[in-house]
């Protein structure tokens, strides 16, 4: 009977690669996270990179930091470490929508939060952003408020933003707009005390109003949903710019309402508060600066559709402006898609 030797036929784990061992043909070893296997006999002092004596078998791939790094987070490492950490202690006060809901949004109605904290109470400029839904009705006999801050009594309300009447949006007394029922509303307003001027966009469309010697005195501050369904709500300690309310407004869409986690936007957010993370009585502040509202009675949360439509069904080209850049326009007739670049009715590129 013939025997044929075949050597070795199967391979050996090794452990960590140690440049004074002696490995063999098939040997495997660990090098920098990685794993190789020797391809060579009496192969010693090779560094697995060595393409001519080892084969890579596996990859570790990048550290949870490294990917981080390559999608934009511009930290250190040890800031990283950090803030995985603040997640991991505050998974309450993230502000992804949880997965079962995407392309749906959360919100809350049936309570008012508030907070008497003196961090939400500076004067000077301040900007505030609200996301609400109306209701089937938005005729109401007596002002019900949907924010304000200031001074909060029996005589007046500083800086509140209410409905009121027949379908009347209003701002401490000024009709700033009207509303529809059942519609989302984006609205940022920009209030400097310094020269008694407020400015308002309602989905990115500008007004300006004018208060000659008006001055508040900070002392509450408080969001209702007694009458609509708050989708959201920050508080910025400066004026934006137009460009940046229009990142609030196409970037910041109810359905995954971000902002970036870098640059002025983020300096000088005060306060984010999310529907997703409400509790039965309080509304905790995404910002992490601690700045939580709380509520006497637990809120009703509600899953509604984003104000955006994800992709839009039509015949023909698309002849309306896109609600958000990426938005898709499906042409049934034609058998083609287009996709926005911009929200202008020419920024519609066709893609297939």
């Amino acid at each position: 009977m013939t025997t044929t030797k075949l050597g070795k036929v199967c391979i050996t784990p090794k452990g960590d690669y140690s440049p004074t061992a002696v490995y063999e043909n098939l040997d495997v070893v660990r090098f920098e996270g990685n794993g190789y296997i020797s391809l060579k006999d009496n192969n010693i002092g090779n560094s697995p990179t060595d393409v001519s004596c080892w084969a890579p078998l596996c990859s570790r791939g990048d550290s949870a930091y490294e990917h981080a790094v390559s999608n934009g987070y511009n930290y250190s490492q040890e800031k990283f470490a950090a803030d995985c950490t603040e997640v991991a202690n505050y998974g309450a006060r993230l502000s992804a929508i949880e997965s079962s809901f995407i392309g749906k949004q959360c919100g809350f109605t049936g309570t008012s939060f508030s907070s008497k904290n003196s961090a939400l109470m500076f004067s000077g400029v301040r900007t505030t952003e609200i996301i609400f839904k109306t209701g089937a009705s938005v005729s109401f006999d007596s002002p019900v408020r949907l924010y304000q801050f200031g001074t909060n009594s029996s005589s007046g309300w500083s800086c509140a933003l209410y409905l009121y009447g027949e379908n009347n949006l209003m701002y401490t007394g000024y009709r700033i707009s009207s509303i529809s029922p059942n519609t989302l509303y984006h609205i940022v307003i920009i209030h400097n005390n310094e020269n008694s001027t407020v400015q308002f966009y309602i989905n990115t469309n500008y007004s300006t109003y004018n208060y000659t010697g008006f001055v508040y005195t900070p002392n509450t501050f408080y969001v209702s949903g007694s009458a609509v369904t708050v989708m959201g709500f920050r508080v910025f300690n400066n004026s934006l710019t137009s460009s940046e309310i229009k990142t609030l407004y196409n970037g910041g869409r109810p359905s995954d309402y971000t902002i970036p986690q870098t640059g002025s936007l983020r300096e000088s957010l005060v306060a984010e508060y999310i529907p997703s993370g409400i509790g039965s009585a309080v509304w905790v502040d995404n910002s992490n600066n601690n700045l939580d509202l709380t509520t006497s009675t637990a809120p009703t949360l509600e899953y509604t559709y984003p104000y955006y439509n994800e992709n839009i069904i039509g015949s023909g080209a698309p002849t309306s402006r896109p609600n958000f850049i990426g938005q898709k326009f499906f042409d049934q007739s034609g058998g083609k898609i287009y996709m926005a670049k911009g929200t202008l009715s020419s920024d519609w590129v066709l893609i297939s």
